[in-house]
């Protein structure tokens, strides 16, 4: 799998201030292309950090969050972790 552009990671970070569901949406739709795009299978989309965060904030936005708090902030660990080496490594998740 290719790396994922650091302008997705960087939002996965940002959008758990955001309260605009459209604008949470689109960049998350923009993100999940890019996941695709760089080689990843539907499970690999389905379980990306990236991927994680974003459903995690539409479902806290939408009122219905049932992702468990554990997977929810592994996947934010996972965002921050890789914006605090440079996110310039690939990442194979």
């Amino acid at each position: 799998m290719q790396p994922i552009d650091l302008k997705h990671w960087k939002n996965a970070e940002k959008v758990q201030n955001a309260c605009n569901m459209s604008g949470i949406l689109i960049a998350f739709l923009d993100a999940v292309r890019a996941i695709r795009e760089a080689g990843a299978d539907g499970d690999t989309i389905n379980s990306h950090p990236i991927v994680r965060a974003f459903a995690d904030k539409v479902a806290s936005v939408a009122g219905v969050q049932y992702l468990g708090v554990d997977a929810a902030m592994q996947a934010h660990g996972d965002v921050m972790d890789y914006l605090n080496q440079g996110g310039m490594e690939s990442c194979n998740r």
